[in-house]
């Protein structure tokens, strides 16, 4: 009940860097995963982001983007690479675990190698 979420300001998300990279990737992720969108949002895409952007082609580039959001938030909430080795453990993230702990010991080597 009393998780301290981060709010940052519109101002704090516009200078932020890594509240900015957050924001990117997430967007390059909904646009690759929901292709319709990209063509109401073309108009968006010029006037948030300057410059080419390099959306993800292959699933393995897919993957290492959700790795960069998901340390991007651990780092946000001041987790530690010992904590996020705890949080996405089998005890928590069973199903995960089962279904892809190659992507959790990706994501917890970037971690601690990376952030």
């Amino acid at each position: 009940m009393r998780l301290p979420i981060p709010q940052p300001s519109d101002e704090e998300l516009l200078e932020n860097e890594m509240y900015k990279k957050l924001i990117i990737n997430a967007w390059k992720l909904n646009v690759v995963n929901n292709p319709e969108l990209d063509k109401s949002i073309k108009l968006s895409k010029s006037l948030i982001l300057s410059g080419k952007i390099d959306l993800p082609k292959t699933d393995k580039q897919k993957t290492f983007l959700q790795i960069e959001i998901d340390c991007l938030v651990a780092q946000l909430y001041g987790i530690t690479q010992e904590e996020l080795a705890h949080l996405t453990s089998p005890t928590y993230f069973k199903v995960l675990n089962e279904k892809n702990s190659a992507y959790l010991s990706a994501l917890v080597h970037t971690y601690k190698s990376d952030y």
